[in-house]
């Protein structure tokens, strides 16, 4: 059965192995230069410098970045799509099952065999490209840590763990969507529905709630200024998130009461601290508003709490990838027939 199981999946085995050393040539051929020259920065920068020169390189890298973290969120649902859910719905359609039945082979040691070898399989491709995007990041990591332009929530889903979790399931997700549809072409469209309603709903819905997150809040002074700007309706402004590396969850201007205002009252404006004509300096009128008793409120994650987050997720993910499969043993054993 074993042999039988590879024979119908080394197609797809051989077309990510040949993925997969693509993508690990290409890391492997920019991952050096790439190390070298934030060393290189690193070493001659000091003070406000480094800060600039931290933008200059994330400026630098950010699309490849970004470009690498798409590929990591994009192997689990083609794993689910490519081999979820054709495994079982292909042998379904085409009657192939009952050959296997009729050889003394049992439907759940059919079943058994083809979810660990292509679900094990899916596991080692998602864990693999997740490490070594992870790897050649290193430089960019350390980069954000001191221009903090690449916040938590952006690459979350692409490091640690939750990439093996999203890929088993998905894989999972598309075998039971085979195995009710019977075909492959409508479980691949309702596996890619299902899996990017799901994958958006835990990212937005539920990922912020796995941790305890943290509130702080402290008025904004020209070395945490983010943004700034003046129109007719008042002031709008920002500060930095107050922990660097912190995945910030919410951010509003409160006044004296801690209530919320959107907008800085435009009265202030006409003050002569706060009159744009007069200096671009506009630490004078930062100090005028904190007088005032407005603050900057800022909920968010601690760095630390990464593996946390990570591993709960996941957790998540490995209770739903459960279910499924012990649906689809429950419904090969009521349904199939």
């Amino acid at each position: 059965m074993i042999w039988v199981t590879w024979r119908q999946f080394r197609a797809q085995a051989v077309t990510a192995a040949i993925g997969l050393v693509l993508l690990g040539a290409v890391l492997l051929a920019t991952g050096p230069g790439l190390a070298h020259d934030y060393a290189t920065g690193r070493a001659q920068c000091n003070g406000a410098g480094c800060h600039q020169f931290a933008e200059g390189y994330l400026n630098q890298h950010q699309k490849a970045l970004l470009e690498l973290t798409l590929v990591v969120l994009v192997v689990p649902a083609l794993l689910g799509l490519f081999w979820g859910a054709p495994l079982v719905a292909r042998e379904l359609d085409a009657g192939t099952h009952r050959l296997a039945w009729n050889q003394s082979v049992t439907r759940f040691r059919w079943l058994a065999v083809k979810l660990l070898l292509v679900g094990g399989s899916c596991a080692a491709v998602a864990g693999l490209t997740a490490w070594w995007v992870t790897r050649w990041s290193v430089p960019l990591d350390d980069a954000s840590r001191l221009d903090p332009r690449l916040p938590l929530g952006m690459t979350f889903a692409a490091r640690g763990v939750v990439p093996v979790a999203y890929s088993l399931f998905a894989f999972a997700l598309g075998v039971a969507i085979g195995m009710l549809t019977k075909r492959v072409l409508p479980a691949m469209a309702v596996t890619l529905v299902i899996f990017l309603v799901a994958q958006f709903g835990v990212g937005v819905l539920v990922r912020p709630h796995l941790a305890p997150s943290h509130t702080s809040v402290a008025p904004v002074a020209s070395a945490t200024l983010a943004n700034f700007n003046v129109s007719r309706d008042g002031i709008r402004m920002n500060g930095d998130v107050p922990v660097r590396g912190a995945w910030l969850l919410s951010r509003s201007m409160v006044d004296a009461s801690g209530a919320r205002v959107d907008v800085i009252p435009a009265s202030l404006e006409h003050d002569p601290a706060c009159d744009p004509t007069i200096s671009k300096d506009i630490t004078a009128c930062l100090n005028l508003i904190a007088s005032q008793g407005y603050r900057q409120q800022s909920t968010y994650h601690l760095p630390s709490q990464f593996w946390r987050l990570q591993w709960t997720e996941a957790g998540l993910y490995a209770v739903g990838t459960a279910g499924l499969v012990g649906f689809c043993f429950w419904w090969l054993h009521r349904r199939v027939v």
